[in-house]
């Protein structure tokens, strides 16, 4: 989940998308047809070209939050663009869903990634998938790409700075947040590896939630969100939290 804060975060915002380290990524089906629909709300484009991931544009929101837009080649053989493939053409024979969240426009497919700018590649990377548990599906020497799960991941690439960590998750402008399966158990681990934490638990009638900082002082939130029966304060579970949980359950380990 990717969280840009607005009235109650701070107001400066990362000048530069180039350096922000949290950056987030839409794949786009049709990234020439978004683009069409953003000049039509005047949205300006501040950036665009093709990379190793292929063609995208970034533009700013309204409350100038970086956001990256992306469309990968169709016969891309990276592990996260064969994933996302498949899930394109489950949700096209409508053999996929998200119960209760209105669809997306046909040509955006979701989130694709978070783009984190890092000062030192190699340690972050060991973090991430050391400490944090996320599986590296690709690295090089100017990036590592983690598995998130779901078609998603974590983009770490060079050109990032350390930063002071923050006090209180509210001092940062954006922020990604990961869904743990166990709570108390990730939190556990990342004491374990004195990982430092930014506010540690957050309790709410649909889950629970915390925020830690990385080795460069960068915020992630990890956030467990209950079936119903696990619920408190007369809470409803949302439907997509029980389909998400219901895809870890049935995941092949």
């Amino acid at each position: 989940m990717f969280e840009p804060k607005s009235d109650a975060g701070p107001e400066w915002r990362y000048p530069d998308w180039k350096s922000s380290p949290t950056l987030p990524v839409i794949r786009c089906v049709e990234l020439g047809s978004v683009l069409s629909r953003l000049r039509r709300f005047n949205v300006e484009v501040v950036a665009s070209g093709n990379d190793e991931f292929g063609d995208y544009a970034v533009f700013q929101d309204i409350d100038e939050h970086f956001v990256m837009l992306r469309q990968a080649p169709m016969d891309s053989t990276r592990p996260i663009d064969i994933v996302a493939r498949e899930r394109l053409t489950m949700r096209e024979n409508h053999r996929a869903y998200n119960p209760g969240v209105a669809p997306l426009p046909r040509d955006i497919q979701g989130i694709d990634s978070i783009i984190r700018h890092v000062a030192d590649l190699g340690a972050m990377a060991a973090f991430y998938s050391d400490t944090v548990g996320l599986p590296i599906v690709e690295a090089a020497p100017t990036h590592v790409v983690l598995d998130c799960g779901d078609s998603t991941a974590l983009e770490l690439r060079a050109g990032g700075q350390a930063e002071s960590p923050p006090q209180d998750r509210f001092e940062v402008p954006d922020a990604f947040i990961l869904r743990v399966d166990n709570f108390d158990g990730f939190r556990e681990t990342l004491l374990a590896n004195e990982v430092r934490i930014v506010n540690d638990r957050i309790q709410f009638g649909r889950g629970v939630l915390g925020y830690i900082c990385d080795p460069e002082g960068h915020l992630i939130g990890y956030e467990e969100r209950y079936e119903q029966s696990g619920c408190r304060d007369n809470a409803v579970a949302f439907a997509e939290d029980m389909e998400a949980n219901r895809r870890w359950r049935e995941r092949s380990w």
